[in-house]
C-alpha cells in the first residue's frame, strides 16, 4: 500500500480512453506544485527524427508523447491552475522541458502552444478561455523561456567557473577531498 501525504486529483473531463489524469498536490514550499501519478500518453503530431527519451518524456518518431509517472510540474504558465487544464500543463510542461534541454527543437514551440489550447478543448473548457490561454502561452512563454535559459547559463557558468577553481586549487595541492 502507497503512503499518500498529500493530496491525489484525477480527472477524465474528454472521456477519451487517453483523456484522464492522476497527479499530487505538492506542499507549497515545493518549487514544483504537481507530480504526475499514472502515464499521461498523447498523439502530439510533432514527430522529431530520432525518439526522444529521458527518465519521465519519451517523444516517439510517430509523434506519440508518453509522460511516465514521477514527472514534476509547475502548472500553468501565465494562467490558473484549474482541474480542466491539468492534463493540458503536464503536456506542455514535458514537451517545454524537451525544448530547455535542447532535446527538441525551438521551432516546435507554436505546435506545442497550440496542443495545450486543442487538449483544453478536449477536457470541456469553453473555447474562449482554451483561447486565452493560448494567448498567455504566447505572451508569457517566450519571456517564461528565456528566464529558464539565463538561469540555464549562470548555472552552467557557475559550475564550470567552479569546477576550474577546484582544478586549479588540486594541481596546487591546496585542496583536499
Amino acid at each position: 500500500m502507497i503512503n499518500v501525504k498529500n493530496p491525489l486529483c484525477g480527472y477524465n473531463f474528454s472521456g477519451l480512453e487517453n483523456g484522464s489524469i492522476i497527479y499530487e498536490v505538492l506542499p507549497k514550499n515545493d518549487p514544483n506544485k504537481y507530480r504526475l501519478w499514472q502515464k499521461l500518453s498523447i498523439q502530439t503530431g510533432i514527430k522529431p527524427r530520432k525518439a526522444v527519451k529521458t527518465k519521465y518524456i519519451q517523444l516517439m518518431t510517430t509523434g506519440m508523447l508518453h509522460i511516465l509517472p514521477g514527472l514534476l510540474s509547475d502548472g500553468v504558465t501565465g494562467g490558473p491552475d484549474t482541474p480542466k487544464a491539468m492534463r493540458s500543463a503536464f503536456i506542455h510542461d514535458a514537451l517545454f522541458s524537451l525544448m530547455m534541454r535542447e532535446l527538441l527543437s525551438i521551432k516546435y514551440m507554436p505546435a506545442v502552444n497550440d496542443l495545450f489550447k486543442k487538449t483544453l478543448i478536449e477536457d470541456k473548457m469553453k473555447t474562449w478561455i482554451a483561447k486565452f490561454y493560448r494567448v498567455c502561452l504566447k505572451m508569457f512563454g517566450k519571456l517564461h523561456i528565456t528566464k529558464m535559459m539565463k538561469k540555464k547559463m549562470k548555472n552552467m557558468i557557475y559550475f564550470y567557473t567552479n569546477s576550474q577553481n577546484l582544478n586549479k586549487r588540486s594541481n596546487h595541492g591546496n585542496y583536499r577531498c
